[in-house]
């Protein structure tokens, strides 16, 4: 099993290696890229207690982005990295590298939210359920105010047919962020087919 993990986490920093990389060559890097050298304007108590507190949707967008951009910091480099690219690999609609990605990045960050959340995503596309909801609640017990993590969470709920919980996991995900479209027209949906239509 040792060997295995080993296995995977070689196999996934060796499809991380830029072009150069195996010849010796050093590559040309942006700075910033894998690096937490950029000191957050806020912390995630203030920016959390900012979306909450958002007037417009504009306004929340911009706090969301910086929360994400601290989400995407594990504090190591290398798993930053591994982050980027599996992250890559999703919007190329690699699922299966992806997968592999993450999966390495776990063993190596295990305590890293989004490498989680994202991994439960990953999964989730390849409509592995039952490893999404596992990864997605370990995100959420690293970082309980995940509102992306609980979004993932209540669709594959409502996968299941499961609508009450979809329904709290996604009234959980608003209260943190409250603009999280379209959560928001889900949400009515859901309440009405759930509580029944209110008098």
């Amino acid at each position: 099993m040792i060997l295995m993990r080993f296995s995977v986490l070689v196999l996934a920093l060796v499809l991380l290696l830029p072009a150069g990389a195996v010849s010796g060559r050093t590559p040309e890097r942006d700075p910033d890229a894998g690096t937490t050298s950029k000191a957050p304007i806020a912390d995630l108590d203030t920016l959390f207690d900012a979306l909450g507190h958002a007037r417009t949707e504009a306004d929340a967008k911009l706090i969301e982005g910086e929360i994400w951009a601290i989400w995407a910091h594990s504090g190591s480099p290398t798993a930053d990295l591994l982050l980027e690219r599996a992250m890559t690999a999703l919007e190329n609609e690699d699922v299966e590298t992806a997968r592999l990605i993450l999966d390495a990045l776990v063993e190596l960050a295990p305590d890293f939210a989004e490498a989680w959340h994202r991994r439960g995503e990953a999964a989730a596309l390849a409509e592995d359920y039952e490893t999404a909801l596992l990864c997605l609640r370990k995100a959420l017990a690293l970082e309980p105010r995940h509102f992306a993590a609980l979004t993932g969470l209540g669709s594959i709920f409502e996968e299941y047919g499961d609508k009450p919980a979809a329904l709290e996991a996604y009234r959980r995900a608003l209260a943190i962020n409250p603009f999280i479209a379209p959560l928001g027209t889900i949400e009515r949906r859901l309440s009405r087919d759930v509580e029944g239509q209110k008098i």
